[in-house]
């Protein structure tokens, strides 16, 4: 596991919040298809399935649905895709 998912997930539970973590973009979309969760966050840089594209799939799955982006990216054009799915 990367070390952001790692301290995220660590951080969350000692508040009794239950997570689940996924290595890449395609477990987690399948698992969002079986189970109600409350909020997402994406790395946009997930294999398989990206954040980008994840986050346009939740956007279609639940509208309403909370998330956050954490990322590595600096470049103008990644920012301005995030925006353009919401």
């Amino acid at each position: 596991m990367e070390l952001w998912p790692s301290l995220s997930a660590r951080g969350l539970e000692a508040e009794h919040y239950a997570v689940d973590v996924f290595s890449d973009g395609e477990r987690a979309r399948a698992r969002t298809d079986e189970a109600d969760y409350d909020v997402a966050l994406l790395d946009l840089n997930l294999p398989k399935l990206d954040g980008v594209n994840g986050l346009r799939y939740l956007r279609l799955k639940q509208p309403s649905w909370p998330f956050s982006v954490l990322t590595q990216r600096t470049r103008v054009e990644d920012r301005v895709k995030r925006r353009l799915t919401r």
